[in-house]
């Protein structure tokens, strides 16, 4: 659970943080329960729908959304505490832009937190998640969207010590998805008809009949093991 990364920033008293695709602010929230205190967060995203649904469900003066591009961070020089990025490393087209963004406005001393899912290791329920995650990635890819496989878990620690991070700390989360089993199985009916209307989007490309096919193993995959969130890296790091 995201606890042990609250725990872990928990008596930090911080000025100025960003977080990097950002989406609607879930993981702003994250760290907002962990903070002992904190002036200003800012979240970036390229999604307009995103940011306007995180301006209407987090209303607080010290939170602000701004529609702008990881590569291209329009801010100056080493002016955060924190910069943070969750769960988008696999949607960036160069993940090395971002980072020199990162590094160039964060402060000296300033704080790295990373958090990834990854694709190895992983329980055969969690694999249900994995392989929805990457046949709707390359589903994606074909439409012109950047949207990645996952990495391994070995992966995402080498990418970021070639960007120049030094890690500081690292440890794995599982968030929990499902509360109960019938709630679960409502989540795989909603998987399975989301199947179709992603079809759809590619009926007239030459590898239509490849993806029915894996559509139906994945629907095998869930029907016998269920489906569950994939664990997920988080990474403490500083330049």
């Amino acid at each position: 659970m995201m606890k042990v990364l609250q725990d872990e920033i928990r008596n930090l008293e911080v000025d100025e943080v960003l977080d990097i695709a950002t989406g609607a602010g879930g993981f702003i929230k994250i760290l907002m329960g962990g903070f002992k205190n904190f002036n200003h967060i800012i979240g970036v995203d390229t999604s307009k729908k995103a940011l306007e649904m995180g301006r209407k469900n987090m209303q607080d003066d010290r939170i602000e959304f701004k529609y702008m591009s990881a590569d291209r961070l329009e801010f100056d020089d080493s002016i955060f505490d924190i910069v943070s990025v969750s769960n988008s490393i696999h949607h960036f087209k160069d993940y090395s832009e971002v980072f020199k963004e990162i590094k160039r406005v964060l402060k000296p001393e300033g704080m790295v937190i990373v958090n990834e899912m990854f694709c190895d290791n992983q329980s055969n329920a969690q694999l249900s998640h994995v392989y929805l995650h990457h046949y709707m990635a390359e589903i994606d890819t074909i439409k012109g969207i950047v949207h990645k496989p996952t990495y391994k878990k070995q992966e995402i620690i080498d990418l970021l010590e070639d960007e120049g991070l030094k890690i500081i700390r690292s440890f794995e989360v599982r968030d929990e998805v499902f509360k109960n089993d019938e709630e679960e199985k409502k989540e795989i009916e909603a998987l399975k008809k989301l199947f179709d209307k992603r079809l759809k989007d590619i009926e007239e490309h030459e590898r239509y009949d490849e993806f029915v096919g894996r559509a139906r193993d994945i629907r095998e995959h869930l029907d016998e093991y269920g489906i569950d969130g994939a664990t997920q890296l988080v990474v403490i790091a500083k330049i």
